[in-house]
């Protein structure tokens, strides 16, 4: 291949790039002011910040909980409501974007995979939602890519904070037996 050719290939994918963030940022921009999000888990986490800062008492927005993005939210939520929680879950998506960009690099079209994924319904519709999916996502995609690249250590302890944000009933059901009766 030869070197203009390269060069147009950068710039097509450059060009790609842009017109998938554009169109991301207008899917998900105008959802950041609007609410906490249409779930009603959004709503409780939101509450269950306001509480945490207001109290100083943790107390779960559905069980098991997620204290890490409660706890992250309680910082958030009380001075900025769901601009400043759906902008924090927003640059988590980004974040995600990025740590998938960096897996799929050594992929044949890794560029348009990239686009793909920032593009999918799931992730966009959660990118604007005050829940845990995309700062779990993000941390989970950046635990593969370190470890990937041999940063074992990072990588375990971003897997750790991305295992944290997410329900875990199996890991409480060894503890309280009778707790979690209605299945996972």
């Amino acid at each position: 291949m030869n070197p203009s050719d390269m060069v147009e290939r950068a710039w097509g994918q450059r060009l790609l790039d842009c017109a998938a963030a554009a169109f991301a940022g207008l899917q998900i921009v105008p959802r950041i002011a609007v609410d906490y999000g249409a779930d009603g888990d959004a709503r409780r986490s939101a509450a269950a910040a306001q509480h945490l800062a207001s109290t100083g008492s943790y107390e779960p927005s559905r069980l098991p909980g997620n204290p890490l993005f409660e706890y992250t939210l309680a910082a958030l939520v009380p001075w900025g409501g769901p601009v400043a929680s759906n902008s924090f879950v927003a640059a988590s998506y980004v974040l995600a974007v990025l740590a998938f960009r960096r897996l799929a690099r050594p992929l044949p079209g890794a560029g348009m995979l990239t686009v793909l994924f920032a593009l999918t319904p799931v992730v966009v519709v959660n990118a604007a939602t005050t829940m845990d999916y995309m700062p779990g996502l993000a941390l989970l995609l950046w635990s593969y890519a370190l470890v990937t690249e041999g940063h074992l250590a990072a990588g375990a302890v971003l897997l750790g904070l991305s295992a944290g944000r997410a329900r875990a009933r199996a890991r409480y059901r060894s503890f309280e037996p009778d707790r979690f009766e209605d299945g996972p």
